[in-house]
């Protein structure tokens, strides 16, 4: 495996965070997570990787594989919180399901498109209002960092049993300070 390796490498993250306890994946594509949703199509297309249309949707399985023992992670970009927010307080917060949310964050400090600074400026206030806890990686850290951070957010939604955010910092924004 290569250091310092990105979500654009050849190295597998699904294989880091199946080999951190992940063990059910689900999510919305985004062209943030391209070279993801690639391998996990090649290895895991229905296996452990279950793609969604929608966030709510997505949520919802993970929820089930949570009830079913697994330890799963969900995939969106940040304007999708918008479609998971009912999913999440209806359903994942008030039965204590413990899921991580990999969030790329489009409108990152309100420096995108307007359609994505509606909702990825006011992201984390917004999951702050939400009582969602919330962890940061740059997407362009190794993947081994992001691994690492995505393994602490598990760790942190089964102890605290809720769900927990990993906000991806954009590629070409990971350099400014956070």
């Amino acid at each position: 495996m290569t250091n310092g390796s990105t979500l654009e490498s050849d190295t597998s993250l699904s294989e880091l965070l199946f080999a951190s306890g992940i063990t059910f994946i689900t999510g919305v594509p985004d062209s943030a997570f391209r070279a993801f949703i690639a391998e996990l199509e090649c290895s895991e297309m229905n296996r452990r990787y279950v793609p969604a249309t929608r966030e709510d949707n997505a949520i919802a399985l993970a929820v089930g594989a949570s009830l079913a023992g697994e330890h799963p992670l969900v995939f969106m970009e940040s304007s999708g919180i918008g479609n998971a927010i009912d999913a999440l307080t209806s359903l994942a917060s008030v039965y204590s399901i413990p899921l991580v949310l990999f969030i790329a964050w489009a409108g990152y400090r309100g420096r995108d498109l307007p359609h994505h600074n509606a909702i990825g400026e006011p992201l984390s206030l917004l999951l702050e209002s939400l009582r969602i806890p919330m962890l940061e990686v740059g997407l362009k850290e190794s993947l081994e960092t992001i691994a690492s951070t995505i393994q602490e957010a598990k760790r942190r939604a089964n102890k605290e049993r809720q769900p927990i955010a990993v906000l991806g910092i954009p590629k070409e924004l990971d350099d400014e300070e956070r």
